[in-house]
């Protein structure tokens, strides 16, 4: 249930953020593309830092843990970490960011090509 409501939610966001970017190619250049970029980054490096304290935790109390529950531990922390296919959501999230970017100039070009030259 609630992965079909933040799939959802998903889709519903990005078809509006291409909308946008179509219809509005100046309103999306100037006040959607860096406030975006900047939430993906800091997600990114967010989840990024959280999965390396995890690990870093296990490494520095490996010494501590019994070695018969070192197996236990190990695998709280897995539980801990993010998925990793956060890791890959970053960069294609900011291909697409800048092929919106760049679709004013895509479509030009085409409109441009469509044109007949006049003799």
């Amino acid at each position: 249930m609630e992965a079909t409501i933040v799939s959802g939610l998903l889709v519903t966001l990005i078809t509006g953020i291409t909308f946008l970017a179509y219809k509005h190619p100046t309103a999306f250049s100037r006040f959607l593309y860096w406030p975006l970029f900047f939430v993906l980054l800091s997600a990114s490096v967010g989840i990024g830092a959280w999965n390396g304290s995890v690990t870093e935790t296990l490494a520095a109390l490996k010494d501590i843990i019994p070695p018969t529950q070192l197996h236990v531990a190990t695998f709280k922390t897995q539980e801990l970490k993010l998925a990793s296919w956060y890791s890959w959501v970053f960069p294609i999230a900011v291909i697409y960011l800048v092929f919106l970017l760049w679709l004013p100039h895509l479509l030009s070009e085409d409109k441009e090509k469509e044109k007949p030259k006049d003799e």
